[in-house]
């Protein structure tokens, strides 16, 4: 952990529910969908309480300008956006995200093909678990990964959230 950093944050609401961004020094590095402002800032404060957590200031104009391009996206009035991401994570986690930021949009895999991608075909469950630990909604797409079966699994944020991502991603080819 990064101890004693300054985290900064926002947060809008959308007609997808609240979004909350978080960054700082390298990139965004907390994304989260929930009900309520309080709620995510809560979470925020809660999984970082080894952090100075701020709200964004008017100097720091990276996260209005993201979340302005993320509700874009989610109401189809743009692209998704790309931002710079500060991943944290074990070893693990880190490689499963990765090769989640090099998958192209309306790309899917299941957790055992993710799993052999990385080198670790016997480890399903943990990069499922590594998937549900993503700290970065839609920046690392982890809605792209579906059963073996070809079924949605689990999704953070609520399967109706993941199939609507899967199908705009669809809509964008």
């Amino acid at each position: 952990m990064r101890a004693e950093q300054t985290m900064y944050f926002a947060t809008r609401d959308t007609t997808r529910g609240w979004i909350l961004l978080a960054h700082q020094g390298a990139g965004i590095c907390h994304a989260a969908f929930g009900s309520s402002a309080t709620v995510l800032i809560k979470q925020l404060t809660d999984a970082y309480a080894d952090r100075r957590v701020h709200a964004e200031t008017s100097r720091r104009h990276a996260l209005s300008e993201s979340l302005t391009a993320l509700e874009r996206y989610l109401e189809r009035r743009g692209p998704c956006p790309r931002r710079t991401v500060d991943l944290q994570g074990t070893p693990f986690q880190l490689s499963v995200w990765r090769y989640l930021l090099k998958t192209r949009s309306g790309q899917t895999l299941s957790y055992g093909e993710l799993a052999k991608a990385i080198s670790a075909p016997t480890a399903v469950r943990a990069v499922a678990s590594a998937c549900g630990a993503n700290p970065i909604a839609l920046f690392v797409p982890c809605h792209r990964v579906l059963r073996t079966d070809g079924g949605l699994g689990g999704y953070r944020w609520g399967l109706a959230l993941k199939k609507y991502l899967l199908k705009r991603e669809q809509e964008d080819l």
